[in-house]
């Protein structure tokens, strides 16, 4: 990567314009704020989200921090600069989507050199916000936890390749925004024997993380299992799953390869698909790449080659994900054909029902001058706001008939103190129960004797008043969780 330094940028405003371009890797809608709030309505979100990345310009030596507001009164979205944070990488949205956290150095990301450092910041997602010290020196692929009752941040110290093979600790920082300017808490270990970089799933149990191949662990048994979480060759970019219900999923981008539930089998090259993962290497789902733009990726002369994602991210909701294309084109410059990498155009993605809406494109395409040019949209975060009333599909992304929950009662007689459930039916083998509190401590763990398809539960009757999670694995390990309520 070129080195990036500040430069200043004269902005001009102009009321009358629909698409503002702020640095020498322009842009523009390809949607409309309608076909936007339409696209996250259909899916079960809300009109009122935020995306936010990161502009690189090779050619000026810049990084500008990107937001957008899709709630905004306007008929096509507008493109904000965080002015103060420069040279900002990796950025990441809060689960209120108010604060942006984001790191600055050479090593921000899964990948990069032992040798490299980075730190990490915070503001307010405006225009005007001025970014906080939140760790420095040793800090790297910042992101929020999305169920805590502190505005959290969990980061790896060190993210070469493989960093979860020893290399860095994974830590959190909590940070208190009641007060002006936000107090930074001390940092705290979460896992002292590797840096994870791909987040915390939202029971606090499953930590991912990619770089060389992609990886899991259940920090409650500590079992890393980095050679079954991708089954093909080599992978990266771990995003944890939002899910309540599937924890212990992440998605990835991998170098190459097939499976049959991915466009029939047909074989995908480098980033063209985006796949979604259990912890046991099931693959759930897959995304291909856009073959159909509502606006033309070809320029006169040609010179397009082919495309392929980059940065996929889930985000806080747990249908929708985005990701940028990098396209692959080729310019003839002096008698020879220069390549260029522009990660170009900006996708969300309802990941439950595979459709994809691009947002953001170049304004125009043409060769820079440099040779493995990779300016462009890099690192997006979509944040979504959870309708009110919003209940997860506890089998939208299993591929085997959903585990069903049996009560004896919907409808308790008044001197019933709870919901009883006295069995779980299954049309697999049960292979084991858990039992968790609503912020994902193990109360019980239930392994049959024997496989079986019906089995008991007295120890749900046992509990006190409140809400707990249970959680069914079945042979072949797919697992499905759904929730149990004590009305004591």
């Amino acid at each position: 990567m070129h080195a990036i330094k500040h430069h200043e940028i004269l902005f001009i405003i102009s009321f009358l314009a629909v698409n503002l371009s702020y640095a020498s890797f322009t842009t523009t809608m390809s949607s409309s704020s309608t076909e936007i709030h339409d696209f996250l309505l259909n899916g079960q979100g809300s009109p009122s989200a935020k995306l936010v990345y990161s502009n690189i310009s090779i050619k000026d030596n810049t990084i500008d921090l990107c937001y957008i507001d899709f709630s905004e009164a306007v008929d096509t979205p507008v493109v904000h600069i965080i002015e103060s944070a420069r040279d900002a990488k990796v950025p990441v949205l809060s689960p209120d989507g108010k604060w942006v956290v984001f790191a600055r150095g050479g090593g921000v990301e899964a990948g990069s050199p032992v040798g490299e450092r980075s730190s990490i910041f915070l503001c307010e997602l405006r225009h005007d916000a001025v970014p906080i010290l939140l760790v420095s020196d040793s800090a790297c692929e910042p992101r929020f936890l999305q169920q805590a009752d502190q505005l959290t941040v969990v980061y790896a110290t060190l993210a070469p390749n493989f960093a979860w093979e020893g290399i860095g600790k994974t830590m959190t920082v909590t940070i208190d925004t009641t007060v002006d300017p936000p107090a930074v808490g001390t940092p705290k270990v979460l896992f002292e024997h590797g840096g994870y970089t791909g987040g915390l799933s939202s029971d606090g149990k499953y930590l991912c993380a990619g770089g060389g191949n992609v990886v899991m662990i259940d920090l409650t048994s500590g079992k890393i299992r980095p050679d079954t979480v991708s089954t093909f060759a080599q992978s990266c970019n771990a995003s944890i799953s939002s899910s309540c219900y599937f924890t212990n999923i992440l998605m990835y981008l991998t170098t190459s390869g097939s499976h049959p539930i991915v466009n029939g089998g047909t074989p995908w090259d480098k980033w063209q698909v985006i796949l979604i993962n259990n912890s046991d290497g099931m693959v759930l789902k897959g995304y291909s790449y856009p073959t159909a733009y509502t606006f033309p990726i070809e320029t006169n002369p040609e010179s397009f080659v082919k495309a392929k994602w980059h940065h996929p991210e889930w985000s806080n909701h747990p249908y929708f994900a985005c990701a940028t294309l990098n396209a692959d084109r080729y310019f003839k410059v002096g008698g020879e054909y220069m390549n260029t990498l522009y990660q170009e155009r900006l996708y969300l993605i309802n990941i439950k029902d595979s459709s994809y809406l691009e947002v953001l494109r170049p304004d125009t395409i043409g060769f820079s001058g440099i040779p493995d040019d990779y300016s462009g949209l890099h690192w997006p975060w979509l944040w979504v706001k959870i309708p009110e009333g919003f209940e997860e599909d506890c089998s939208w992304l299993s591929n085997i008939t959903p585990i069903v929950s049996h009560p004896k009662s919907k409808t308790p007689p008044a001197t019933q103190t709870a919901i009883k459930y006295d069995r779980i039916i299954s049309t697999l083998p049960i292979y084991s129960i858990a039992v968790y509190t609503s912020n994902g401590v193990c109360l019980q763990f239930i392994k049959p004797q024997r496989e079986t398809f019906t089995f008991a539960l007295a120890y749900l009757n046992t509990l006190s008043k409140g809400m707990y999670f249970i959680r069914v694995k079945t042979s072949p390990y797919e697992t499905n969780t759904f929730r149990y309520t004590v009305l004591r």
